[in-house]
């Protein structure tokens, strides 16, 4: 397996989890702004393409904290294929297949509508009935633990029936890294 790459950066900051779910921490980090509080991001795109660009976005918003969005270069060229090409400019960090770095925080499901507005899988509710059906279990900040369970956390909610089943849009999982390491802890 080949080292995750970058993909663009967030700002996040734990946001009350949607209700309901006894799995999962009170508190959650996501990229998607359905859930929390919107923070600055791109005009036209949720994530920013220039780590100097999030940092200026979290200076005036200072509870908040940057993170790094990572995939696997596999999951990249999907991405790439299904929210409209290489052209787009929310990829320009994917194709310059730069390595992450920082610490990982966990997995996220993402789904991305045509315009690259994210959504979290948080948004459908599915981490108790994920944790009866696979035995996956989210970790303190809500997220994945491992590329193996977002993996099969991806394919289970992908597979279930059209009445449960999450938007239909593409669904990713994307690595949320802390690049200055304990900013979010």
């Amino acid at each position: 397996m080949m080292s995750p790459i970058v993909a663009g950066y967030a700002l996040v900051r734990r946001a009350a989890a949607p209700l309901g779910m006894s799995s999962v921490p009170q508190t959650i980090v996501t990229i998607s702004d359905c859930i929390m509080d919107e923070l600055p991001h791109p005009e036209y795109w949720d994530w920013f393409q220039d780590p100097a660009d999030a940092a200026r976005a979290q200076s005036v918003t200072p509870d908040s904290a940057v993170v790094a969005i990572a995939l696997e270069p596999c999951d990249a060229n999907e991405m790439i294929k299904e929210m409209g090409g290489p052209q787009q400019p929310w990829f320009a960090l994917l194709q310059g297949r730069v390595p992450a770095t920082g610490t990982l925080l966990g997995y996220e499901l993402v789904g991305a509508e045509e315009n690259f507005d994210v959504h979290s899988w948080h948004c459908h509710g599915y981490a108790d009935d994920l944790l009866a059906a696979e035995g996956i279990r989210v970790n303190d900040l809500g997220l994945l633990p491992t590329l193996d369970e977002a993996r099969a956390a991806l394919r289970w909610m992908t597979s279930l029936p059209d009445e449960e089943a999450p938007e239909p849009v593409p669904w990713f999982v994307v690595a949320l890294l802390d690049p200055d390491a304990g900013t979010l802890g």
